[in-house]
């Protein structure tokens, strides 16, 4: 077929309709490489991803400074009120009598068993569903794949222990009136080195349990360790307040692993790093024995706790870790037979009933229950722990996690509202049905607050002042209940608002709000026991105080929230 010359008159096209005029008949395609082109398309595409990767870790950088520099503020400012025991201590002489140092260390040990239980959790290897139907159904080997992910995971754990030891490691310096002066940084770098690696050998040790089909026999054995722990530091602080010159535990806290990064010498990670290598060597090649279900169970822990984290729902991120099949208990099945059946009465005693199995039949709702009044007991009897500062901090902790363990079965009915409407309750009474039984825990537990508070305070020879200490727990545990309540039936978010707020970089505000919705309650509530330890001698005056708000806070709980 020949081409006629630019210019000449184009030949007609079919049908006899006529070309329009300069028309110039296309060639075919010389010069085009469609593997460079596809590769300079790639290379303009990583250039992009970079862009966006390296904003994303400069965003991620600064709100770690930002979060880090609020707790620097936070533990110097405790760490000041420890170094003043001596000048304002309210607990009684004979007390205080665990040295900071190793309180400081069975803390500490207690905070990397819940570390480690983190790591079990979310496996540390896991996958999602998208990789268990794809990949891990084709005969490949799956072990390389799970190799990076271990690799990344331990690479994150490694740094946020370094960073956690930074707040920890500044505070045992000095406060000037100027400014601050820290330990060397030669030190303050050995610590957070150490606390890295030991960080990295929990995943290391959770890596192996998963592994070995022993994953949550591994979260178990963590929290008898956790128990144990515990009970020595029980042991330890009544030995020393009954005058023994040595107390059994005396010199286990110093050598610890979670004594180490005190040290602040270079020996401990030059130690430890070994271990990591032999550690990664021998868990390295067991990744192909992880079961595909066992992944996947991990994979979905792992994506529901990032996408809590992400939006600030600490509800969402608590049951992210109660998921998966569960062995049964023939004990905890004794539980429906042990409750009152006449409690089915009433659909009010029926709700009643349900929820109180709920709470016998989950372990870890007593178990922040018995670490709340522990944190308590540890704060009177370490030394420096009898301040205003650390006790009214120790209040307020122990108050949020009682109230989010004793409003767990709430939480659950809030997941699913369809099961209200299947009894004959309106939304109030019902709603109200809900805070009897958080209600019903708190008080006693507030009571026993209370006994610890005014056992350190007032002592067993003031019984009047130690009886009032009760009192006002008690009514502290009914404003405790309001704001369990108020947190497990919190609003939806707008997200319509949130997305219009984050155009402006301002979607910060609602996202906390609503997580720290109904602490704020509880935070109130206790603020009579802060003041009956402050005050002592107690006021009188002060229990009617602590009624009005604990009945006040409950009915602030049982209202239904408006949205956000």
């Amino acid at each position: 077929m020949s081409v006629p010359p630019t210019g000449s008159a184009p030949p007609p096209a079919a049908g006899g309709v006529p070309r329009l005029p300069g028309w110039v008949p296309a060639g075919p395609p010389t010069g085009f490489d469609p593997s460079r082109t596809t590769r300079r398309l790639r290379r303009d595409r990583r250039r992009g991803e970079q862009s966006e990767r390296w904003s994303d870790i400069y965003v991620a950088v600064l709100g770690a400074a930002i979060l880090l520099a609020y707790l620097l503020g936070l533990v110097q400012f405790l760490a000041q009120g420890l170094r003043d025991a001596g000048a304002d201590g309210l607990v009684r002489p004979g007390i205080a009598v665990v040295p900071a140092a190793d309180a400081g260390s069975a803390l500490l040990t207690i905070a990397l068993l819940g570390v480690a239980a983190l790591l079990a959790g979310l496996g540390p290897v896991a996958a999602d569903r998208a990789q268990g139907l794809w990949w891990f159904s084709l005969p490949v080997d799956r072990g390389p794949l799970l190799a990076r992910q271990l690799r990344i995971r331990l690479a994150w754990a490694c740094a946020v222990g370094a960073v956690a030891w930074l707040p920890l490691g500044l505070s045992t310096g000095t406060a000037g009136p100027y400014g601050y002066t820290g330990p060397p940084l030669a030190e303050l770098a050995a610590g957070s080195a150490s606390l890295g690696l030991e960080f990295v050998l929990l995943g290391l040790l959770a890596a192996g349990a998963q592994a070995a089909g022993l994953r949550r026999g591994f979260s178990r054995a963590l929290g008898l360790l956790g128990v144990l722990v515990v009970l020595a530091y029980a042991v330890d602080a009544m030995a020393r307040a009954l005058g023994a010159a040595r107390s059994p535990f005396s010199g286990l806290w110093p050598v610890l692993p979670a004594a180490w990064p005190a040290w602040g010498s270079w020996l401990v990670p030059a130690v430890l790093l070994p271990l990591v290598v032999v550690g990664w060597l021998l868990v390295r090649p067991q990744l192909s024995r992880i079961r595909t279900s066992d992944l996947l169970d991990a994979g979905g822990v792992s994506g529901q706790a990032g996408n809590s984290l992400a939006l600030l729902d600490l509800r969402s991120l608590a049951g992210s870790f109660a998921r998966g099949p569960r062995r049964t208990s023939h004990v905890r099945d004794l539980w429906s037979r042990l409750l009152p059946a006449r409690f089915d009465g009433s659909p009010v005693g029926a709700l009643l009933r349900a929820e109180a199995l709920v709470l016998v039949r989950t372990g870890r709702v007593w178990g922040r229950l018995v670490t709340s009044l522990a944190l308590l007991a540890g704060a009177v009897t370490a030394q420096g722990g009898g301040t205003a500062v650390v006790l009214c901090t120790a209040v307020a902790v122990a108050a949020i996690l009682a109230g989010q363990a004793a409003g767990a079965a709430a939480s659950e009915a809030a997941r699913v509202p369809g099961l209200e409407a299947l009894l004959p309750l309106d939304a109030g009474t019902a709603r109200r049905a809900h805070g009897l039984l958080p209600a019903i825990v708190l008080v006693p537990w507030g009571g026993i607050a209370g006994a610890i508070l005014g056992w350190a305070v007032a002592g067993p020879a003031a019984v009047g002042d130690w009886m009032v200490l009760v009192a006002i727990g008690a009514f502290c545990g009914i404003g405790v209940a309001g704001g369990s309540l108020r947190m497990a039936y919190r609003p939806e978010l707008d997200w319509g608002s949130v997305l219009q707020r984050q155009v402006l970089g301002k979607a910060g505000g609602p996202l906390i709000r609503h997580a720290v919705h109904g602490m704020e309650l509880m935070l109130i509530a206790v603020v009579p026991l802060g003041l009956a330890v402050l005050l002592a001698p107690v006021p009188g005056v002060l229990v009617a105080v602590a009624a009005g708000m604990g009945i006040a806070g409950w009915f602030a709980g049982s209202f239904r929230p408006q949205p956000l």
